[in-house]
């Protein structure tokens, strides 16, 4: 028993920072809210960009009628572009081909068969390995 009253003796209460140091606590909360001020100062200057950027835009119905038909116009030359490329591939490819020798032809043609047998291979061994006989 007297050594729990000696232990409750050594015990210090805790006593904040505020009391022990007033002066280094109010220094130090004053940095904090320095650092935040200026934190929250850059990030309303960001803001105030931005909303300057948007609010030079014409954001009026007929406003946004000129920013899809502009929008439209530039999707539909992608799409005339696109087309035109794809049907100029297969003429670029018989020039391709035409130009090469027999030797490069049988290089692609064989490389093309590699590529068949690696999408097309997993199946049969899948089947073998079930029991099941390929289908004839």
């Amino acid at each position: 028993m007297p050594e729990a009253v000696a232990q409750e003796a050594r015990k210090q209460p805790a006593v904040p920072e505020l009391i022990r140091n007033p002066k280094a606590a109010l220094q130090e909360a004053k940095g904090r809210l320095g650092s935040l001020i200026e934190s929250s100062n850059a990030g309303l200057t960001e803001l105030d960009h931005l909303l300057e950027r948007v609010s030079k835009e014409d954001w009026t119905f007929s406003g946004m009628r000129k920013r899809f038909g502009a929008l439209r116009s530039r999707a539909e030359s992608a799409r005339a572009s696109a087309l035109r490329a794809v049907d100029e591939l297969p003429g670029n490819a018989m020039t391709a081909l035409a130009s090469v020798g027999r030797a490069r032809i049988q290089d692609l043609s064989k490389g093309l068969k590699r590529v068949a047998t690696r999408l097309e291979g997993p199946a049969p061994a899948a089947s073998a390995r079930n029991g099941s006989s390929p289908a004839p």
